[in-house]
């Protein structure tokens, strides 16, 4: 799948200090690769623009970071390039090591890691105020830092993500006002495509091999969720959306309740729709809660670390499609650790402990391959 070939071009672009990335989508084998020679800016997601990668963070309506690129690659094959730079010429010739060293860091390289009692409160807290009919649903995340070797590959680490969670948006992003994140998500946040608009309700998490049922209190977070997308259709007046039946979907170890959304129409009437659409459903019940803003007021009161690109969205743009996918099972990279990312949806029937092992198995996704 090209690990050597693309090693050498974002070691090239690491080596410049240009933002680049690279993702797969989900049950394709093509590796997109975007490198950037002026940094990404933020803006609203335009869809049937000009190619772009986004990534935007929690909570940001419709609005991301985006990269332009200045080359664009098929896998090995070299689509796009900038002929009124000079500074295409000099890269396409360059090689130059990977140095993680050199890769983007943030400013503010360290994040609170809440241990698990901290965690039990909040889950406690958070029910608490479920029962007091304050919510109907909150969703409880953390962060755990993680030692990496000096010599950690993360473009070996892509490959094997792409290996493992073919049925995952896995991607690779880094730009100095970002940093550098990797994942592999398994949740579609809205897709459009063919004059279709997709958007999914994913909820509950069991593990690949468990043997129970889905509880009640899973299935409640699927109907949360399931009638949290109808209401953003009801909202800007869409009636004649198509709702497919609930289903189990695998995400790497684990398993998810899941049922699709679609809207055909004209290309026209879906781009005068989007930038609304997506400001409603962003962000979801699966990663921040109902009501919406004021579940986000909570979290953000009560959580205790930031949760900067975790559960916002990244994806590809282009004139014929829109791929955005939740920043779910992602970490972000420093210079000699990783933080890893997680949460658990909390209902009345949630029980803190329980929550706390589901958030340490969606680590696992990715620390497993550490």
């Amino acid at each position: 799948m090209g690990y050597t070939f693309h090693k050498k071009i974002i070691g090239a672009a690491v080596a410049n200090g240009y933002a680049f990335a690279m993702c797969k989508l989900p049950q394709k084998q093509l590796i997109k690769t975007y490198i950037a020679f002026d940094k990404p800016t933020v803006q609203p997601v335009n869809i049937g623009s000009e190619r772009c990668f986004v990534f935007s963070p929690f909570n940001q309506a419709d609005e991301a970071f985006v990269l332009t690129p200045s080359l664009y690659y098929e896998d090995e094959k070299l689509l796009t390039t900038d002929q009124t730079d000079q500074r295409q010429f000099g890269f396409l010739h360059q090689t130059s090591a990977l140095s993680n060293q050199q890769l983007y860091y943030p400013s503010t390289q360290k994040n609170s890691e809440i241990n698990e009692q901290h965690y039990i409160n909040l889950v406690n807290q958070a029910v608490e105020a479920i029962n007091k009919k304050e919510f109907r649903k909150l969703v409880a995340a953390r962060c755990i830092h993680k030692k990496i070797n000096s010599n950690f590959d993360i473009i070996k680490y892509f490959f094997n993500l792409c290996e493992e969670y073919a049925n995952a948006f896995v991607y690779v992003y880094s730009s100095p006002q970002t940093g550098t994140w990797i994942g592999a998500t398994p949740e579609k946040l809205v897709t459009v495509e063919n004059s279709t608009l997709q958007t999914v309700a994913l909820a509950g998490t069991l593990t690949k091999n468990a043997t129970e049922s889905w509880s009640k209190k899973e299935r409640e977070e699927q109907t949360h969720v399931e009638d949290f997308i109808a209401n953003v259709f009801s909202k800007i007046g869409i009636s004649d959306y198509k709702k497919g039946k609930v289903q189990t979907v695998a995400a790497g170890n684990l398993r998810h309740l899941s049922s699709n959304f679609s809207w055909q129409e004209t290309e026209e009437e879906i781009h005068k729709n989007f930038s609304e659409f997506l400001k409603e459903l962003n962000p979801t019940p699966a990663v921040c809660g109902l009501p919406k803003q004021e579940a986000a007021l909570f979290l953000q009161e009560h959580e205790g670390f930031e949760r900067r690109f975790y559960s916002g969205f990244a994806g590809v743009v282009d004139k014929t499609a829109t791929h955005l996918f939740v920043n779910l099972r992602c970490m972000e990279l420093m210079k000699t650790e990783t933080i890893l990312y997680a949460g658990a949806g909390i209902t009345s029937d949630s029980i803190a402990e329980k929550e706390w092992q589901e958030t340490e198995r969606k680590m696992q996704t990715l620390e497993d391959l550490l």
